[in-house]
């Protein structure tokens, strides 16, 4: 799992969804052969965003077609820019504020997945919002009560 800066990280299906915060699951597909009762205690997701996904078309022309991750990156980036995904990418960036954020999906290598960039958005996101409260550390509780209670152990 690769960290971000702040409270951003992204995760292989299956390797993720340890500690506090929002795991989400980034695909347009559900994990096959899993039962839906069962994706938080497998490493999957709490919660699935196929919105955040790349298109199928998308991912299509990058894996069968060959094409370059630089072209992949920019046109999902230009798919994120439609208003509903934008939107939702807002709201992560807030959410992080808050707690721990981390994004999940199939691929193995982050550097040439969909999710490092989708973590790009988020910060640069929250870097727009500016002010309040800075992205919170994985592993750390945004809470007042839960940091008092690792205080006082």
């Amino acid at each position: 799992m690769k960290q971000q800066d702040g409270g951003l990280a992204g995760y292989r299906y299956g390797e993720g969804c340890k500690g506090p915060g929002l795991w989400l699951g980034v695909t347009r597909y559900t994990p096959r052969g899993v039962r839906k009762g069962d994706y938080v205690r497998d490493g999957y997701f709490q919660q699935r965003l196929p919105l955040l996904s790349p298109s199928p078309e998308l991912v299509r022309a990058y894996l069968q077609r060959g094409m370059p991750f630089s072209s992949f990156a920019r046109k999902y980036r230009s798919e994120m820019a439609a208003p509903e995904a934008r939107q939702m990418i807002d709201l992560l960036a807030v959410a992080a504020r808050q707690v721990p954020v981390q994004v999940g999906c199939f691929c193995e290598d982050e550097s040439r997945c969909h999710r490092s960039v989708l973590l790009d958005l988020i910060e640069a996101a929250a870097a727009e919002q500016g002010g309040g409260r800075p992205l919170t550390p994985l592993g750390k509780f945004a809470s007042p009560a839960c940091s008092m209670a690792e205080i006082e152990d």
